[in-house]
């Protein structure tokens, strides 16, 4: 009874919601609906799209909002069949698509998910992850007779949908993570102190006590005890499994693997693992090792790397050499590539030239020449602090001389390299030995596809597209010249396409979206102002559709500090899913600004109002905005900025805050859970910017904490949080301030969900809430 009136009131949700639309926005036809959002299919960025060995089918993962999980404790990280939670609640499906004729097949069941596949050598198999009889295992798709049939009964034990299960280069052995040997689903969820608090039932004179110590040493305090938090995560054994007979052989036991790959002759495996996290910050130390597939014989390469997340390496073609990168130095901000010699352990510093150094390799793995004498790196910083700095590829002698910067291509930011399904070369178009980039333009932000050729440097476009290409999904169809790519602009969400780098012609694949088809949705443009530092900035403005410029709008802001918002400029209602599509508020007749917002480090509060405040004058400048219906909202870190800006100037009418971090410094930085300080990490080196402990800045963490502050507030503030997010814990503590203080506020719980709201109906309920707060204190006139 309980969910049907759930979901009859979602329904009711929905009615009343579109009622009250055509009464308030006269100007537009049709208002996107909550239920449209909802139902938007959602598509799995990180795991990407695997192409068939002969190029005629594509594999994806897609999600359904309208179908979700529910955490049964905080913190929650698997579900009881061994299910990763990484993406909060969403429930992941497999699909192929065939791609002459548009077929597709899903591979799913009634029950469970079907997750992250890869493509036997001959293509005549597909394996994935399902769950659907109740327990995580390995399955394989058949293309001949197209049945599926599970594999093994050993349970896959997983933390990153990146992760898929890998085949020998001969088709005949499957390798992948399971639970260590003797180990259970729930021994594994003993290591979660929430678990143990929820599930245990202990006697009535058992003795329960935590304990942890530290001591003064010569090299000082003693690090705490990290060992649950790697082993709820990663324990496993690597195993493989024969297609022949389904006989299981375990080639490492008790790991902590990130990510593994098998060498090219098959012969062993690689696995780059976690040994402990780097005190005092947010990065974790993992090990290169190496294990023969014959009998499991073990080689410790490096055991003290520091990667991006997620963390990445590949094999030379010959299978004799591992290249990687691992960072180090103040804040981890130094970058290194290596090479390794698998015989010897022998490792070699790739050199740039005389100068020079990386500045952010956060794409993916050093890529090889297939002759093996070079490693190609893509360099690519991120950051705002790094929105000047040109992306180039070096070209670095395996040897360590001294390598080139091989390319640049104008101004474009190199985003990505087409790899070969090996990861461990390029792909290049049939007959060619060239390598094909999707580049981001910052000024206009179009995204596209252009060719290199290794050998001159030369770089030509291929297509530029007003659209953003989504992050590493990109795919080759081998031995011809297409890759697969997903797609979307401002006013469409993704879509799968086919291009021809030859002729540079694209053609859609798929029709996710049909819901959509009839709303107008709002526009972007980008624009420009100077931070009250003077900085050049930029922000993306969407408008309501049909909106004239002599007409002043309600604006709403939508702020993230240390983000791009103008790289917004073609991402589907800004691309932060149905909780959070900002069409919901343009097709109802605001406003919303996303500003570029850089955080220098030590004063993030006074970073977001010298960014965001001159943005909002802009816009009213322009004669858009109405001086007097300003509101501002934000999610996560953005919740917090969204605090800092209601605390420090009383221009917005109206606010809403999701999912937020901590009001409190000095509580936050040292919150203590389950034997860890997690928060440290994050404060001195990390997004939460402070760059010092309280001890050294006090002042500054006392300035940066909008809980001091909250008596100054005037505008209505709602709160939204599910219950299982720690990191918005504050907030149930900065309503009652402000209840105290006699201030309007709302807090709104939402049993069972974690960080980001992912069940329809709760969906369905904030959105209605927050247009009826920003109504109540804005209106669309």
């Amino acid at each position: 009874m309980f969910v049907i009136s759930l979901r009859n009131r979602a329904l009711q949700v929905c009615a009343s919601m579109l009622v009250a639309i055509v009464a308030v926005a006269q100007t537009h036809a049709v208002a996107l609906p909550v239920q449209a959002v909802v139902s938007e299919l959602d598509v799995d960025y990180f795991n990407g799209i695997q192409a068939s060995p002969d190029g005629r089918w594509l594999a994806f993962d897609t999600s359904d909002t309208r179908e979700s999980l529910e955490y049964e404790y905080p913190s929650q990280t698997f579900t009881a069949s061994g299910y990763p939670m990484w993406a909060g609640l969403a429930v992941f499906r497999a699909q192929l698509m065939e791609v002459a004729t548009g077929k597709v097949v899903k591979l799913s069941s009634e029950h469970g998910a079907s997750w992250s596949g890869s493509w036997s050598p001959d293509g005549r198999h597909f394996a994935f992850y399902s769950d659907r009889d109740g327990k995580a295992a390995v399955w394989l798709w058949e293309r001949s007779t197209g049945q599926v049939r599970k594999l093994s009964d050993a349970t896959v034990r997983m933390f990153r949908n990146s992760d898929r299960p890998e085949w020998t280069p001969d088709g005949t052995r499957i390798v992948f993570k399971t639970l260590p040997e003797g180990m259970t689903l729930d021994d594994i969820s003993q290591f979660n102190a929430d678990y143990r608090r929820k599930f245990e039932k202990p006697g009535a004179n058992t003795l329960r006590v935590s304990v942890h110590s530290t001591e003064p040493s010569a090299a000082g305090a003693k690090p705490a005890n990290s060992s649950a938090f790697l082993d709820y995560r990663y324990l496993s054994d690597l195993v493989s499994v024969d297609l022949a007979d389904g006989r299981l052989r375990r080639i490492a036991k008790r790991v902590y693997p990130l990510r593994h790959a098998i060498s090219p002759d098959g012969a062993s495996v690689a696995i780059l693992g976690a040994v402990g996290l780097v005190p005092n910050t947010q990065f974790a130390r993992f090990a290169l090792r190496v294990y023969s597939l014959r009998d499991g014989a073990e080689t410790v390469l490096d055991d003290g790397v520091v990667p991006e997340d997620p963390a990445e390496f590949s094999w030379s073609p010959v299978g004799d050499r591992i290249a990687y990168v691992s960072r180090g130095g103040e804040g981890f901000r130094d970058w290194s590539a290596y090479v390794v010699a698998v015989n010897d352990g022998s490792k070699t510093a790739m050199t740039l030239p005389a100068g020079e150094k990386l500045q952010g390799v956060r794409w993916g793995p050093p890529l090889w020449s297939r002759d093996t004498a070079h490693v190609y790196v893509l360099d690519t910083p991120q950051g705002m602090e790094d929105a000047k700095q040109t992306s180039r590829i070096w070209e670095l002698p395996a040897d360590g001389r001294p390598g080139r910067a091989l390319a640049t291509v104008g101004d474009r930011r190199i985003e990505d390299i087409v790899m070969q399904s090996s990861r461990n070369t390029y792909w290049s178009p049939k007959g060619e030995d060239t390598m094909i980039l999707r580049t981001h333009a910052p000024q206009s932000k179009q995204q596209g596809f252009y060719r290199l050729e290794p050998r001159s440097g030369r770089t030509t476009r291929i297509a530029e597209y007003d659209a953003r290409i989504g992050q590493r999904l990109l795919a080759s169809a081998s031995g011809g010249s297409q890759v697969a790519y997903f797609r979307e602009d401002a006013a469409h969400p993704h879509e799968l396409y086919l291009l021809d780098v030859n002729s540079g012609k694209s053609r859609q694949l798929s029709k996710f979206h049909p819901q959509l088809a009839a709303v107008e949705m709002g526009k972007t443009q980008l624009i420009d102002w100077r931070s009250a530092k003077g900085e050049g900035l930029q922000g993306t403005l969407l408008m309501p559709p049909g909106a004239h410029t002599a007409q002043r709008l309600p604006l709403v802001v939508w702020v993230y500090g240390g983000s791009y918002g103008s790289d917004a400029l073609n991402r589907f209602g800004f691309g932060w899913g149905p909780v959070f599509n900002m069409q919901m508020l343009a097709t109802r007749g605001y406003a919303v600004l996303f500003p570029d917002v850089p955080m220098k480090g030590g004063a993030p509060i006074a970073d977001v109002l010298d960014a965001v405040m001159p943005g909002v004058n802009k816009v009213i400048e322009l004669g858009i905005a109405d001086p007097e219906r300003l509101a501002v909202m934000g999610q996560s870190f953005g919740g917090y900025n969204t605090m800092s800006l209601i605390t420090h100037t009383t221009r917005f009418k109206a606010a809403v805050m999701t999912g937020a971090g901590a009001s409190n410094l000095f509580e936050s930085y040292a919150r203590f859970e389950s034997g860890e300080a997690y928060n440290i990490g994050y404060y001195e080196r990390g997004q939460g910017g402070m760059r010092a402990t309280p001890w050294e800045q006090p002042l500054r963490y006392l300035e940066n904490s909008p809980s001091f502050f909250l008596d100054r507030v005037q505008t209505p503030l709602l709160i939204g949080r599910g219950t299982d997010d720690g990191i918005a814990a504050d907030s149930g503590a900065v309503f009652a301030m402000l209840r105290r203080l006699g201030k309007t506020a709302e807090l709104r719980d939402y049993e069972g969900e974690g960080h980001v709201l992912q069940r329809p109906d709760n969906i369905a309920d904030f959105w209605e809430r927050r247009l009826q707060w920003l109504d109540r204190y804005l209106g669309v006139r």
